[in-house]
């Protein structure tokens, strides 16, 4: 699923506004985070137990509507993958 969101969140703003996306992987989860100059404005944390959340900042100096629709496709595809 880090996957899927990562790649979703990569692509959400075009080149005119500063947004850039980083993955990091922790211990036990992957950390998937949009950043505009030095400020957190979209946090997803992807365990490898399949717990996962999403954090925005209400004030961001953007729209987040794709990087949460991202994240709740992406949710409800994996979702579907671990009930068959």
């Amino acid at each position: 699923m880090a996957d899927c969101v990562a790649d979703g969140w990569r692509g959400a703003h075009g080149v005119l506004v500063n947004v850039t996306m980083t993955r990091e992987r922790r211990a036990d989860e992957s950390r998937i985070e949009a950043r505009t100059n030095s400020a957190v404005i979209a946090r997803a944390d992807i365990g490898d137990d399949g717990a996962t959340t999403m954090v925005q900042w209400r004030h961001a100096p953007v729209n987040l509507s794709t990087e949460r629709a991202t994240f709740a496709s992406c949710l409800a595809r994996f979702n579907a993958l671990s009930a068959d």
